[in-house]
């Protein structure tokens, strides 16, 4: 078999093992039982927006809002139908996860080496995110921050080639867009600021290029600022957004859970391997040295910083899978044996996931049974009934540094027809020992578990679906009516 045949088959193998990883992810999307509480917080978001709530002023978020308003006209327009907004959320979302993965290929294509690069980078990719394939499509607007970076990250290599300062602005737009979806994509931005600092000292000539690109991205925050402060949210929304997250992260503490890197113990040692094998070889260049930054402080933030779920680790995995991929493509047309193990890993890898996230696989979809903890305390398609969702640490912080939350009969709530599901709060203690020993803090722990206190002759309206979890027995929706307040 001549080489060109060998690279054909190659080709084959990777569309089809990419085909498989794809249907693995539409198989979660479809089978899991499961519904997250940030996919209800966010459709519950943009329903909200919809229907002319202000974020931050009428209702409490801690995200940055340009997803709200890119799902509320969906969202409004739909049936009133939790289920229904739930799957088109999430096909959009698994839409611009595959837009990422475009961005992902034509880097690998343009600068890594090529097509097949290009497959490997794809399938690498997918290697990763398919260990928690509901980070593929989540309704989270990290799924569309991940997009608009990495297209940032392909336009400005762009400009590292060819100096077009089209492609430069392009960059800028994509990464003001990815900051407008999640202002957590500023870490991000920290490593690449390097091959930028690179770039310029080589080519000093090009400083004006960054600055004329900067003009249209300033004049987008300044806009959103605007709107922010004419909306009389301003305050609230940096309040929330910067200061209580920095306050809600050193709660969280408590939930590092670095020993999740472990799962990704395999394509870390063959990014390190590629590593060795680049220096060797002195195949240094501005892209896969931007990329290895980006991927070191992405491992940095995963051992030392919050990493409570697993889609926490997707640009760590991307990092990685840009690096892998040429390295990988060169020992695989070189080395049989190396052939051989690489394909048992992606086999292994396509057949352990799914038990890896097992409680994602719960192949009953009925939504009914999900066990999605709804500390949110509200439906998709009602008005907000308390600032905080009624969710304990929130109300601890915020009882400490803000005061926005008025008090609130959690027993009157349940009253309301608009509320479908609850689920109980049996660590509450161990709640308030973590958010104590974060902020030194005791002074109203009584006063809010008083309030968290639910009358057991509530529960007769409702029925034990999932531990702890219940659901009223006639469910009878109270609609928020579009635009009213």
């Amino acid at each position: 078999m001549n080489s060109s045949e060998n690279r054909n088959y190659l080709r084959l193998f990777l569309w089809l093992l990419l085909a498989a990883n794809l249907a693995e992810v539409i198989y979660c999307l479809f089978g899991s039982g499961q519904i997250l509480t940030d996919d209800i917080e966010h459709l519950h978001a943009s329903f909200l927006v919809f229907s002319g709530y202000i974020p931050y002023r009428d209702f409490f978020e801690h995200h940055h809002p340009l997803l709200w308003y890119i799902l509320a006209p969906i969202i409004g327009i739909l049936p009133h139908n939790t289920l229904l907004a739930l799957y088109v959320g999430r096909l959009i979302s698994l839409s611009i996860s595959l837009v990422s993965g475009g961005f992902v290929y034509l880097i690998g294509r343009r600068f890594l080496g090529g097509k097949t690069t290009a497959l490997f980078c794809l399938n690498l990719y997918f290697w990763g995110a398919v260990m928690s394939a509901s980070s593929l499509y989540n309704i989270k607007p990290d799924i569309w921050m991940r997009c608009c970076f990495w297209g940032g990250v392909y336009y400005l290599f762009c400009y590292f080639r060819y100096c077009r300062f089209r492609d430069l602005q392009i960059s800028t737009l994509l990464f003001c867009g990815a900051f407008l979806f999640l202002q957590s994509c500023i870490l991000h931005f920290v490593p690449l600021s390097f091959a930028v600092a690179y770039f310029l000292f080589k080519h000093p000539q090009r400083v004006k290029d960054f600055l004329l690109a900067s003009i249209a991205p300033l004049a987008l925050l300044l806009l959103a600022y605007a709107l922010l402060h004419n909306a009389h949210a301003w305050e609230r929304y940096f309040e929330l957004n910067w200061l209580y997250n920095s306050l809600l992260t050193k709660y969280m503490h408590a939930y590092l859970q670095s020993y999740r890197i472990a799962f990704f113990a395999d394509l870390l040692l063959l990014a390190l391997a590629s590593v060795y094998f680049l220096y060797r070889q002195k195949k240094f260049n501005i892209y896969n040295v931007s990329l290895l930054l980006l991927l070191i402080f992405e491992v940095l933030q995963r051992l030392f910083f919050v990493s409570a779920s697993f889609h926490y680790y997707a640009m760590m995995v991307i990092s990685a899978a840009l690096i892998v991929a040429p390295v990988v493509y060169k020992l695989w047309l070189t080395n049989l044996p190396f052939r051989w193990c690489f394909g048992g890993l992606c086999l292994f890898h396509l057949l352990i996931n799914p038990f890896i996230e097992h409680s994602r696989l719960q192949i009953d979809a009925d939504y009914d049974r999900a066990e999605y903890c709804l500390t949110l305390l509200c439906g998709v398609y009602t008005k907000p009934l308390v600032y905080y969702w009624t969710y304990p640490s929130l109300e601890a912080i915020d009882d400490i540094y803000f005061q926005y939350l008025k008090d609130y009969d959690i027993n009157k709530l349940l009253d309301n027809s608009g509320i479908e599901h609850f689920k109980c709060q049996e660590n509450l203690e161990e709640i308030f020992a973590q958010v104590t020993a974060a902020f030194d803090f005791n002074s109203a722990q009584q006063k809010i578990l008083n309030r968290h206190h639910i009358n057991p002759q509530k529960l007769r309206n409702y029925e034990e679906i999932a531990p702890n979890l219940y659901q009223r027995k006639a469910v009878y929706l109270t609609p928020l009516s579009s635009g009213s307040k």
